[in-house]
């Protein structure tokens, strides 16, 4: 006899095989395996003329079924960043909630409808970098300034902006509309970045969608352009450029794994200078 969550893969690998024959048809559904953990590996590097940061996470992910949906259970297993500056603020936020499961309300094509008890998870975010920047070492005033700032600026967000941050801790594995996808071979796209100022800008990119298996699917996405206006400091445009590439288990809803690598040159010449950074997320399924 099949157990409920052998059914369950199978019923959706067989949707995603008919969505992938018949033109014009997809499937957008959450089906991850039940009440198993996965596990989630995120890692972060950028590289700027100071130096290299790199931040790893370490997560247990459960997904519950319900009957609207799932309950996402995330449970911060290990955290780690670079002791001083932004990422010294931001593991201090991971570390408030390092052990403690944060649920996360989910409807059937994995959107996030809600958190639970989220007052009290973003209560534990902020006593931790309360903490931190209490406890930051006296560098510079400037420094302090900056670290009491960011504490300050945590604990007056808005309600529906908490909710974007927490979020974001489960985002990176959440397919949603990505599951939908058909096969394209190539198209032109446009995405969203920032500048080195922080303003939104639109790059013009291509994009490829293949079938690897009977359930998978690749996704890649190339886009740079120029940002008009530099940073202070900087001569001449800044140039964004922006890889992208997405593993997304179609039968599943999830993204199985991701790697986002973005550069920036600031100015041109002799005095330009470059920020790169690559993001790399991986979730692996239970062990059976």
């Amino acid at each position: 006899m099949c157990s409920g969550g052998v059914l369950q893969r199978f019923n959706a690998g067989l949707a995603l095989s008919l969505a992938l024959l018949v033109p014009g048809t997809a499937v957008a559904r959450l089906a991850p395996v039940p009440d198993k953990p996965y596990r989630h590996m995120l890692i972060e590097e950028r590289s700027d003329d100071r130096g290299m940061q790199r931040f790893v996470s370490e997560r247990r992910l459960v997904f519950h079924p319900l009957p609207t949906g799932f309950a996402l259970d995330l449970t911060i297993l290990d955290a780690s960043a670079p002791a001083n500056g932004s990422g010294a603020m931001f593991a201090a936020a991971l570390a408030g909630l390092k052990g403690r499961t944060v649920r996360f309300l989910l409807d059937q094509e994995g959107r996030i409808l809600g958190i639970d008890d989220a007052a009290a998870v973003w209560a534990a975010l902020c006593a931790a970098v309360d903490r931190a920047a209490a406890a930051s070492p006296p560098a510079s005033a400037a420094r302090q300034r900056a670290a009491d700032a960011m504490a300050a600026a945590f604990r007056t967000l808005p309600a529906h902006r908490r909710q974007d941050m927490l979020s974001s801790l489960v985002n990176a594995t959440l397919a949603g509309a990505l599951a939908a996808r058909l096969p394209v071979e190539d198209s032109a796209i446009s995405i969203s970045a920032r500048s080195p100022t922080g303003m939104p800008v639109a790059l013009p990119g291509r994009e490829t969608v293949r079938i690897i298996d009977d359930r998978t699917i690749l996704i890649t996405t190339t886009a740079q352009g120029d940002v008009t206006a530099p940073p202070p400091g900087a001569t001449g445009p800044s140039r964004i450029s922006v890889t992208i590439s997405k593993r997304v288990d179609r039968a599943a809803g999830l993204i199985l794994e991701s790697r986002e690598q973005r550069e920036t040159t600031l100015g041109a010449g002799p005095t330009a200078r470059r920020n790169t950074s690559l993001t790399v997320s991986r979730l692996d399924p239970p062990v059976f």
